[in-house]
């Protein structure tokens, strides 16, 4: 039989949440529409926002680049978040780094790479590079 339990989260988002990722191991990231990426470990609640390094607080979509990192598609472009030393770094990539629209909605990776592609609103698909930290327009040859 399948069930249905009731995770309380202490200081958890207020707003939809539109996409989850779990590591498996007591840690989910809630994407929200106007608060930016809540971190759950343990059933407690932590964000990140726009007011702290996030280029956008509606995220769309998350992929994993390792245990200590994940790729954030929003409204303004991906947040490339890491932690360090037990604070988070974001790396912004949006228009002015390369991307040809700043409204991301989809992230998937290529398996057995190291590389992401990321489904914008207007501006068709790109390539990321997780290693490089780097953009580009791939060329589709028919």
């Amino acid at each position: 039989n399948m069930f249905v339990s009731e995770l309380k989260i202490k200081n958890g988002p207020s707003s939809a949440i539109t996409s989850l990722f779990s590591n498996g191991f007591n840690v989910i990231l809630a994407g929200t529409e106007e608060q930016g990426v809540f971190v759950i470990i343990n059933g407690i609640g932590a964000s990140t926002n726009n007011s702290a390094d996030l280029s956008d607080n509606f995220i769309y979509d998350f992929c994993a680049v390792n245990n200590k990192r994940i790729l954030a598609a929003s409204d303004e472009g991906i947040n490339d978040i890491s932690i360090s030393n037990d604070k988070i770094l974001v790396i912004k990539c949006t228009t002015r780094q390369g991307l040809p629209d700043n409204i991301v909605s989809a992230l998937k990776h290529i398996p057995g790479t190291h590389l992401y592609w990321a489904g914008t609103q207007e501006g068709g698909v790109v390539m990321y590079d997780a290693d490089a930290k780097k953009w580009y327009l791939p060329v589709l040859k028919i």
